[in-house]
């Protein structure tokens, strides 16, 4: 069992290497789009739905060959140092930059 997210996402990899060569971009992204939907679909309770999608984000990290824990630290600590603001319409949280909300 992998102890880290650098040592998860290699393991993954290395799986889907084994069941999907021939994967591309595109098609990791299809699927992803697909599990999130089965996130939706199960009441947002099925561990394994959140687990599918996170595998197939790992696995669209490495094909473009990044190390997903240094991205995740390296972004953290840059929304550590934001303002959010949550749009009471939609709901969804953005960080605010020159007084627009932003949804990076």
């Amino acid at each position: 069992m992998s102890d880290t997210l650098r040592d998860l996402q290699t393991e993954v990899t290395a799986w889907a290497d084994s069941v999907y060569p021939g994967r591309s971009f595109n098609s990791i992204v299809l699927k992803l789009e697909e599990e999130l939907k089965e996130i939706k679909d199960s009441g947002y309770a099925d561990p394994e739905e959140y687990a599918d999608t996170l595998i197939l984000l790992f696995d669209l990290a490495s094909a473009y060959g990044i190390d997903i824990a240094a991205a995740v630290r390296a972004k953290i600590e840059k929304n550590k140092t934001r303002v959010w603001a949550i749009d009471p319409e939609t709901e969804i949280m953005h960080h605010i930059e020159d007084g627009n909300a932003d949804a990076n």
